[in-house]
């Protein structure tokens, strides 16, 4: 049971900023997943998501104030990214075993 149950736990890096987009409808965990996939590139992660530079901008300094936590933090951006890319893979696994059945 212990291991299932860690396989379907959520990040707690990711938690303020899946509440936020529930909420408000905002995306702003779609936001730091390209941002963060497109390695910081403004540009082509505008470009991906259909928005302004300045609209990214406003999105990731606003991540910044419901996360409380810098993008600029090295350590930081690159848990958050290993998280996001956990959760994609739990949900791709999960979509695999349910097609099985």
């Amino acid at each position: 049971m212990e291991q299932k149950r860690s396989r379907t736990r959520k990040s707690p890096l990711l938690y303020p900023l899946r509440e936020h987009d529930r909420e408000h409808k905002s995306d702003f965990l779609k936001t730091i997943a390209v941002y963060l996939s497109l390695s910081g590139n403004l540009k082509e992660s505008a470009a991906f998501l259909h928005i302004h530079t300045n609209t990214l901008l406003y999105r990731l300094n606003r991540i910044a104030e419901i996360t409380g936590k810098s993008l600029k933090d090295t350590g930081y951006r690159t848990s958050i990214y290993l998280d996001i890319l956990t959760e994609e893979t739990r949900q791709l696994n999960q979509w695999f075993v349910e097609a099985q059945e």
